[in-house]
């Protein structure tokens, strides 16, 4: 087909003429002196690695400083002992710091991983020519068969050296509670009024230990005085840190036997640890858990009693008797919080293991990695330009859906625009939808179990309740460690599906705008005249950064929602009884809820916009190299290269539209920095 010079309206005049061959001399020279700087990719995989090395030596200084001044016990070590609440707020401020440094850590290796996973030039005309396309501007596994073997295997690495990171860096520090077991005495008169050799105890021949110290503390007043709702409130509590053997005080005990009666012993914890409290409740003790009684008792204190006669427990069966002991107050044991704040140092050197692989890798990466490789739609489009694809001459209307699934005639231009949702695939929807589905189904799971033991909102944020306790766990602290933070390894497969999905979306949008208004292309290279650097991630920052922080509140929320419980055990002797202690799980109804609100909320968004209407009905790419490269010729096939590339200039703001004069009734669509003129609606072009 022969093609005639034609005066047409989109011409540019002449001094805009002079003006882009003025810019595409300068465009020559920067690329000259730009080839003497280092490119914004590569400068991201310098600072990638340097930041991995910061990391690395905090962890490594914190090992060694932590060993120097605290020594080893076995595997693990004591950073502090004391108040249970100073040590939650130093376990906080350690997982805040762990938080930050992990999140270096992921991001530099996120990087990593997109930089490997995203496709060269020569990856594209190779995949072309067999027929295949590749993903440009997203992480996609679908890259992963058509990059060389060396890439493929540091991907894999730089991803699996990111599970322990995932899995045990949050619990490498952790808090210990020290719990006490308790006697719980019933008597008619303090201890102090008791003859230590006339006294008459159940069970025992003569006082032991535990009631001699409990009658010198009393003699020298130093058990705590406490009414009966300062005592309900103190006792009704599955953990006791500050609290241990404890005397009712009531005009109603009248034994012959004995001068004090004992109620139980305070056991390994169980679902009802402190159903004495509420054992004079009459038949509504026997089929609720104190924990819903005791907002009860605390409505009527004064009245508050236990049942004569109840001398122990076992399990959940004890003995109701008509006569009840109406208390008049308590006297308690106080004794000293001991709970702490320990490491363990397998855990910290996997961390350690897994930071030195992030940063051979990535160094290796940034040392060896020379072909630049194509991380955005504008790369793609800036080299498309450069060398036009051999594959996609006259197919300007090719879009991702005609890519999957070809079509037999020629293709018309729908000015209707699609939604944002178009260009992402079935497959990403399915992986997506399907974790969201997992994840609320475990979610809905513990509500229920939470429901069923004792109501939602009883247990605070991260904070260990009997009642909310995994049973049947391994004891191991490894085992536990890797149980409580596999929900974040799902969290992170959800929050890489949907911000795959997101940046998809954003990319069809951002594409749809060529076809409005000019805009200069965004690079990860050294941006060249109206060329733009590349969005973080590239999402625009206002979806950017509301994903990024809905991720860290999550991040958080399932944080508190499942976590790490390490208790040891002090006897009514108050002393240590390792047999006793507990290492599991345990979760937080009330959190589990918010988890699932925000997570639901996220999906409903995500959903939502993907119903949105592009801005113009510019044929969607999305992340799809084919169809990206269809829309990258400025002219119609027949001309040589250099004529070919003549029209475009890839410094300039672009525009998508009818570049070419029709010739025998068919024109040509281009991205262009020309002046270009609106499809017409259902309109061939090639």
């Amino acid at each position: 087909m022969e093609l005639h010079p034609l005066s047409q309206p989109d011409e540019l005049p002449m001094a805009d003429k002079l003006t882009t061959w003025s810019q595409s001399l300068s465009r020559s020279k920067c690329r000259l002196v730009g080839n003497k700087k280092t490119e914004d990719w590569k400068k991201a995989l310098y600072l990638g690695s340097f930041s991995t090395f910061v990391v690395l030596v905090f962890n490594v200084g914190f090992v060694l400083w932590a060993v120097t001044n605290h020594g080893l016990q076995g595997d693990q070590a004591v950073l502090f002992t004391g108040n249970c609440e100073k040590s939650k707020r130093i376990s906080t401020g350690f997982h805040f710091v762990i938080n930050i440094l992990g999140t270096i850590l992921l991001g530099a290796s996120n990087y990593g991983m997109q930089c490997l996973c995203a496709p060269t030039r020569g990856d594209i005309d190779r995949a072309h020519s067999r027929g295949k396309w590749l993903d440009i501007g997203v992480q996609s596994t679908w890259n992963l068969g058509h990059i060389p073997r060396i890439k493929l295997f540091l991907w894999i690495c730089l991803a699996f050296s990111s599970l322990p990171l995932h899995l045990m860096y949050n619990s490498t520090i952790f808090q210990t509670l020290s719990v006490y077991k308790y006697q719980v005495l019933v008597g008619n008169k303090p201890f102090s009024r008791i003859n230590i050799n006339d006294v008459k105890l159940p069970g025992q021949n003569s006082p032991d230990t535990t009631f001699s110290r409990l009658l010198e503390k009393d003699t020298n007043g130093t058990l705590e005085y406490f009414n009966n709702s300062e005592c309900i409130s103190k006792y009704a509590n599955g953990f006791q840190t500050n609290y241990a053997n404890l005397l009712l005080v009531t005009d109603d005990y009248n034994s012959t036997t004995q001068d004090f009666g004992n109620f139980t012993d305070y056991g390994p914890p169980e679902t009802d640890p402190y159903r004495w409290i509420c054992a004079g409740y009459g038949s509504a003790s026997l089929h609720r858990h104190c924990t819903s009684l005791v907002p009860e008792l605390l409505a009527d204190p004064d009245n508050w009693a236990v049942p004569a006669g109840l001398s122990s427990f076992s399990g959940k069966n004890f003995s109701l008797h008509s006569a009840d002991l109406k208390v008049k107050y308590c006297l308690s044991e106080s004794v000293p919080e001991r709970c702490t704040v320990e490491y363990s140092l397998p855990l910290i050197i996997v961390v350690i293991i897994s930071n030195i692989m992030k940063i051979v890798i990535l160094c290796w990466i940034t040392i060896t990695m020379a072909e630049t490789p194509i991380l955005t739609t504008g790369d793609a489009i800036s080299s498309f330009v450069e060398i036009p694809d051999d594959t996609t001459r006259g197919q300007c209307l090719l879009s991702r859906d005609v890519v999957i699934k070809p079509v037999n005639k020629s293709l018309r231009f729908d000015a209707k625009p699609r939604r944002w949702g178009s260009p992402v695939s079935g497959q990403r929807w399915t992986i997506c939808l399907l974790s969201y589905s997992v994840a609320i189904l475990v979610c809905v799971s513990f509500l229920i179990i939470g429901v069923t033991a004792g109501g939602i909102w009883a247990a605070g944020l991260g904070e260990p309740r009997v009642s909310n306790l995994i049973v049947g766990l391994p004891s191991s602290l490894v085992a536990n460690t890797i149980i409580a933070n596999t929900p974040q390894v799902v969290f992170s497969i959800l929050y890489f599906s949907s911000n795959g999905i997101f940046t998809i979306m954003a990319l069809a949008n951002e594409w749809s705008y060529h076809a409005l208004k000019r805009k200069g292309l965004r690079v990860s290279t050294l941006p060249r005249g109206s060329q733009r650097s590349s969005f973080f991630l590239s999402l625009p920052y206002r979806y950017s950064l509301p994903l990024l922080t809905l991720s860290g509140i999550l991040h958080w929320l399932i944080s508190q929602s499942f976590y790490l419980v390490s208790i040891k055990s002090y006897g009514i002797g108050l002393t240590r009884e390792p047999a006793d202690d507990t290492t599991t799980c345990g979760y937080s109804p009330a959190v589990i809820l918010s988890t699932l609100s925000v997570g639901v909320a996220m999906l409903v968004c995500l959903v939502l916009m993907s119903f949105k209407r592009l801005k113009s009905g510019m044929p969607v790419a999305g992340s799809c190299s084919l169809a990206i490269a269809a829309a990258c010729h400025p002219s119609l096939s027949g001309l040589d290269t250099m004529e070919e590339t003549a029209g475009i200039d890839a410094t300039l703001p672009l525009k998508w539209g009818v570049e070419m004069p029709e010739c025998d009734g068919v024109g040509h669509c281009a991205l262009s920095s020309g002046q270009v003129e609106f499809p017409l609606d259902g309109s061939v072009y090639e």
